[in-house]
């Protein structure tokens, strides 16, 4: 009894290694290793024709029985008799044919399985997945075009907006008027290792809310290639409140045609914001001219309309073009001229890589590297966010100097130049405390200057409002021409730059050079520098100007000797000061009586007073006479 239990045991166990073996030989030839829950069905061929080979049928393991070897004298035949969830494998081989494919996934052998598409026609139609709303796949295949006229890759249903759910994997596309088509949204789909050759566009999505459909949104791109595509590789137009479009990791290359181009509804915004990242974007929309959707247009390699936010990481922002949307780019290099934003568009990068300049309607909030070679000359201002806090002088600074002009109404700054310019202080419409300087076309005025050493890292800003027109030149540029400062009528505008002097002490300054009448707002202006990069790279990081001007004075003073009722007066120098400061005094002796105050009365000239009001003669003692700006 034991023996025959023992010889069961042993039939039962080879029966089981003979499946083991069997299912392991098949995979192997196959090259499917590690599929073993998968049920497929081969189809061989190669022109016009595909049939199954019964020898290859993989056996179905997770039903109750498995998938009937048969012949089939076309894809499609296979497709529509396999079971829901089946793979249906392609042999090696070509195939002039379309396919329908819902229920199950369809995989081929590698590029060298290849669909031809003929004229208006496609290579497979993705339709919705029946019973469920699952995810299938289309994989490891090539589909060309036999003409590119009207013809398309894979094209999701144009009769079913929720057509989706499909993932794309390991697939050429080449001669297509459109790779891949989403006519009605078709949402929530994955897009891996996919190549896109010669056609007009990579993927063309459409999603409009009237009639209502389902939204293009939830896609997701990664590891692909686009090469000479003559209309766009990403085009994304989706009005009815999608986003959530990530297209990551990948090349758009060569192209005459557009590289990105996501279009919403100015009145419904993504419901998350699409995302680029890391997508390398060399010699894209060449040519001058794109004929899209029968109007012609400027190719862009990224083009936002009514985009609320778009997200772009790690990219090279060059030929970009924004309508009524904003972008916030961090990790991003961005120092080209071909940056074109309306009026109501932002294009904000943070921790930028910059390598010279920066067109001045983009805004930099902060900055990972500037590597132009030295601050020898040429455009190197930024926009930036406004000053937050000022400091004194920091203490890793090498040279610096700065000026708040901020004061009481009447107080007055004397600007140097061709003529002394006095501004006045005024209180501008936002509230804030501020010189007003007069612009005198017969006069260049100069804002203070420092002498930087060679080769440090220098970093300069301005706060700066044009009051009404304004025309000339405004400029940082004494021994060098650092660029532009940057200034709209009416509005405040903070310019700062960051460079590595060259190898020669270098006098920076502000000058301004005015051709018309009028008057500037000014609030901060500083200059400072760093002998290391990573000082100047946090301190032009953390929008603090600087103030170098003292606000305390002291001095050794001996008081005279006063009679009954009589005032004695000494001048202090204070560097900085102007007519309308409010200043206090005080005397490290004991006063006996006496009253002690002080006033501006002079530009860097303080005037403190001393009174007797006693009836007897006061002589005070030699002691520190302290003045303090309040």
């Amino acid at each position: 009894m034991l023996e025959e239990k023992k010889t069961e045991a042993t039939e039962a166990h080879e029966e089981k290694e003979k499946s083991i073996i069997s299912r392991r030989k098949l995979l192997a030839s196959l090259g499917m290793a590690g599929a073993a829950l998968t049920a497929s069905t081969i189809v061989n061929g190669t022109g016009m024709k595909a049939f199954a080979n019964p020898r290859d049928q993989f056996v179905q393991l997770n039903t109750a029985s498995p998938f009937s070897a048969n012949n089939y004298a076309t894809i499609q035949s296979a497709v529509d008799t396999s079971p829901v969830g089946n793979e249906i494998v392609i042999n090696t081989g070509s195939y002039t044919q379309s396919v329908d494919v819902n229920r199950s996934n369809l995989k081929g052998k590698g590029y060298g399985t290849v669909l031809n598409v003929p004229s208006s026609s496609y290579g497979v139609k993705a339709l919705q997945t029946i019973p469920n709303w699952d995810r299938t796949k289309i994989s490891d295949m090539t589909i060309k075009g036999i003409t590119r006229d009207s013809n398309i890759g894979v094209l999701f249903d144009p009769n079913d907006a929720v057509a989706g759910r499909k993932a794309l994997s390991f697939m050429s596309f080449s001669n297509l008027d459109v790779a891949i088509s989403k006519p009605k949204g078709h949402i929530g789909n994955t897009y891996a290792n996919i190549d896109v050759y010669e056609c007009n566009y990579g993927i063309k999505a459409l999603s409009v809310a009237v009639p209502i459909e389902m939204h293009s949104g939830n896609d997701t791109w990664t590891d692909f290639q686009m090469d000479n595509i003559d209309v766009y590789a990403f085009d994304y137009t989706d009005t009815t409140g999608g986003g959530a479009i990530h297209i990551k990791d990948g090349i758009i290359e060569y192209c005459k045609g557009g590289g990105i181009r996501l279009e919403y509804s100015a009145s419904l915004p993504p419901f998350i914001p699409p995302r680029i990242s890391n997508v390398w974007l060399e010699q894209v929309a060449t040519a001058s001219s794109i004929v899209r959707d029968g109007i012609t247009e400027v190719p862009r390699a990224i083009k936002l309309v009514n985009t609320a936010m778009c997200i772009i990481d790690n990219c090279k922002l060059d030929n970009i073009e924004l309508v009524n949307s904003t972008a916030i780019a961090t990790n991003c290099r961005v120092d080209s001229s071909n940056i074109v934003l309306d009026a109501t568009s932002n294009l904000i990068v943070e921790n930028a890589f910059i390598n010279g300049s920066v067109p001045n309607n983009v805004t930099v909030t902060s900055i990972a590297k500037q590597a132009y070679p030295s601050a020898r000359g040429g455009n190197l201002m930024l926009r930036g966010n406004d000053i937050v806090g000022v400091e004194r002088t920091p203490q890793n600074a090498s040279a610096a100097v700065g000026v708040t002009y901020i004061g009481n109404v009447g107080k007055q700054w004397v600007f140097d130049g061709t003529a002394l310019v006095y501004a006045q202080s005024v209180i501008d419409d936002s509230g804030a405390q501020c010189a007003q300087l007069p612009l005198d076309p017969t006069r260049i005025n100069v804002l203070p200057s420092v002498v930087t050493p060679a080769n440090h890292w220098v970093v300069w800003g301005i706060s700066a409002k044009p009051v009404g027109d304004f025309s000339g030149e405004f400029k940082f540029n004494y021994d060098y021409n650092l660029g532009d400062i940057i200034l709209e009528k009416d509005n405040w505008v903070h310019s700062f730059g960051i460079a590595k002097a060259p190898t020669v002490d270098m006098r920076i300054g502000a000058r301004f050079t005015p051709t018309m009448a009028g008057a500037i707002r000014l609030r901060n202006y500083f200059i400072v520098s760093f002998a290391k990069e990573a000082d100047a790279i946090a301190f032009v990081n953390s929008r603090i100007a600087i103030n170098t001007y003292p606000d305390t004075v002291q001095v050794s003073y001996d008081p005279p000797s006063l009679a009954a009722g009589a005032t004695s007066k000494v001048d202090v120098d204070f560097l900085g000061i102007s007519v309308g400061d409010n200043v206090t005094c005080s005397f490290s002796k004991n006063l006996s009586g006496t009253r002690m105050w002080a006033e501006v009365t002079n530009q860097n000239v303080v005037s403190v007073y001393l009174n007797n009001p006693t009836t007897a003669v006061v002589d005070l003692s030699e002691g520190t006479l302290t003045v303090k700006l309040i």
